[in-house]
């Protein structure tokens, strides 16, 4: 993630309370059929209407996959890639892990892992030796806020004589904290990064004029050196491909307008590192060339083509589904008050009243051969405490599918009734696709955009932590 939990700061519930459509055009969505109950007009009474056909469901294909599916890009703002990483790794007293970090460091460059995440963003390889090895002489304090953690960098870049390397256009400073030092994002702030989930995070700070470019590996309690890899394998490759996070052009973070959904799936943490932390299957080790373990990264090319968009891919083939009927409905959802950085951001939902329903045909889809894929639906509602949690079937729609399962080129039919308004206008439905313990999911929004309402309940600004000056981070679930 981009700098320490900016977009991350942002509960997912508190986003999908905000999600409020504040206008759009439709193409509509049909609330029942006219005049049900009664025959068409031009109709004899006494002729019977033909048999509605069943729905087409598609058959199994041998070709893979059997469609390409639309799936989310993230995007390139225009801003600079780092051409060839410099790792730089800095280690405190006492640190049992420094040799590894500093040997991570120094393989992860040159290795099948670091072209596959990197390579078709315009990153090449990265370095690291014994030159860019820097173990610090003094120990940190039991707590530090996020912002000493730049005094750190700019005191230690104007030391004379030089403690640090001096910095080059592609230099990652990567601090690795010692695990007896808490970082506070705030003075006040009743939890740590740790203690909110976080692995580590990416920024930039200004010195002497030029942009910094640094990384902050946590070793929070119960971390092993894993986990501290697979975080610094998540920053790194954000760092390369999004460096000048806080004083600069963005790389490439964000997602496209059509897939807005995804953004809100993936906790708005949207650039290529974080759009692969949900996946079960993130980690990634064992590599003959790299022996320790990261972070698979997501690529725009394998999504284009259909394959797993988290690479390198696994030896598995890749499954999942989407719809085959893209929405057509445009609206712009207002989160300024969650964070003034986000504003108005423009996507697309099913347009939907109350009341009304619509057919969806879900196309299922692998790169190789595979079991029967079991398809199940949900929306992601708030629960008693606040926190964002999918119920299947559905509560303020009701969910329905034709069909439990099928295989590459199938088709499944998702019927969504829009039950009650509830306290938004607009609801994020997750559609699962199942093979074991393996699920992929893609999302959708329905909703009413001709709808207006308040952007948020009164209690959303108290529920978001005051970041808006820095970005996202990398979590781990523990």
């Amino acid at each position: 993630m981009v700098g320490s939990l900016v977009r991350s700061a942002v509960p997912f519930a508190a986003l999908i309370v905000s999600i409020a459509a504040c206008g759009g055009e439709s193409s509509g969505a049909s609330s029942g059929p006219a005049g049900e109950g009664k025959p068409a007009s031009g109709t004899d009474p006494g002729t019977q209407p033909a048999p509605t056909p069943p729905p087409d469901p598609g058959k199994v294909s041998t070709t893979y996959p059997a469609f390409t599916p639309d799936l989310p890009l993230v995007m390139n703002n225009g801003g600079s890639v780092l051409a060839n990483p410099v790792l730089v790794t800095v280690t405190w007293p006492g640190d049992t892990n420094a040799d590894k970090f500093e040997a991570f460091a120094d393989q992860i460059g040159a290795s099948h892992y670091w072209s596959a995440v990197v390579s078709e963003y315009g990153v090449g390889p990265a370095k690291s030796s014994a030159d860019t090895h820097v173990r610090m002489k003094d120990g940190l304090g039991a707590s530090i806020l996020a912002a000493d953690v730049e005094k750190i960098i700019t005191t230690n870049l104007s030391a004379m004589p030089a403690v640090w390397p001096a910095p080059t256009d592609d230099t990652i400073y990567t601090l690795y904290l010692p695990s007896t030092t808490k970082v506070f994002e705030q003075a006040g702030d009743a939890d740590d990064d740790c203690a909110q989930g976080a692995g580590g995070y990416h920024a930039s700070v200004m010195w002497n004029g030029k942009s910094i470019v640094y990384a902050v590996i946590l070793q929070c309690p119960g971390f092993t050196v894993n986990d501290s890899t697979l975080s610094a394998s998540h920053e790194w490759d954000e760092a390369s491909v999004d460096p000048h996070v806080t004083d600069g052009t963005p790389g490439y973070v964000g997602l496209d307008d059509k897939h807005l959904a995804y953004d809100l799936m993936v906790q708005n943490q949207d650039e290529t590192g974080d759009m692969c932390e949900f996946d079960a299957d993130q980690e990634l080790s064992g590599q003959a060339d790299l022996p320790f373990t990261v972070q698979r990264q997501w690529s725009n090319k394998s999504a284009k083509a259909g394959h797993a968009p988290c690479v390198p891919a696994p030896s598995a083939a890749y499954f999942n589904v989407v719809p085959l009927q893209a929405p057509k409905d445009t609206v712009t959802y207002d989160f300024t008050a969650l964070d003034p950085s986000y504003g108005a951001v423009k996507g697309v939902e099913y347009k939907l009243a109350v009341g009304a329903e619509v057919t969806l045909p879900i196309g299922i889809y692998s790169d190789g051969p595979t079991e029967a894929i079991s398809v199940v639906a949900s929306e992601l509602v708030m629960d008693a405490t606040g926190n964002a949690v999918p119920v299947g079937g559905g509560k303020d729609v009701k969910l329905t599918l034709d069909r439990a399962s099928g295989k590459n080129g199938e088709k499944l039919y998702l019927t969504v009734k829009r039950t009650a308004k509830s306290s938004m206008d607009s609801h994020l439905i997750l559609i699962d696709a199942k093979i074991g313990a393996v699920t992929r999911t893609f999302p959708i929004i329905v909703g009413d955009a001709d709808a207006l309402s308040k952007v948020m309940s009164d209690s959303g600004p108290a529920m978001m932590h005051a970041r808006t000056t820095r970005t996202h981070a990398s979590r781990h679930a523990r």
